[in-house]
């Protein structure tokens, strides 16, 4: 479900939300075991993901209804959570091609040599 900006979430209606944030920090746990070198990413990943948690807290104690500056705040969150997020598969995605492209580079490099050589 989609949720809108400046929505008022009674307590009976706050797991959507709640579901929102979990889902969201479920898939930036993926995404930050998946990485392997890129330390920058993965700091900025866990910062946006303490965020999320902090604001999960925070709607967990909550006892009365949901303002719709605290749903938009929310809701900015899970932006910023959304694309770190891609941001992170686009620079792991980069590092892969740029690894086979100099891995490709290398070998045509020895081929083009080792057939000067045998020619």
């Amino acid at each position: 479900m989609s949720i809108l900006q400046g929505t008022i979430f009674t307590p009976n209606k706050k797991k959507t939300l709640i579901d929102e944030i979990q889902q969201e920090i479920v898939n930036l746990d993926g995404v930050i075991k998946a990485q392997k070198a890129d330390s920058t990413q993965k700091l900025k990943l866990n910062a946006v993901k303490l965020g999320l948690q902090n604001s999960l807290n925070v709607l967990y104690e909550k006892k009365g209804v949901v303002t719709p500056q605290e749903t938009d705040n929310i809701l900015e969150l899970l932006g910023d959570a959304k694309r770190s997020r891609l941001e992170s598969d686009y620079y792991m995605g980069m590092s892969k091609t740029t690894f086979y492209f100099v891995a490709f580079a290398a070998v045509a490099f020895g081929v083009y040599f080792y057939m000067k050589k045998r020619g």
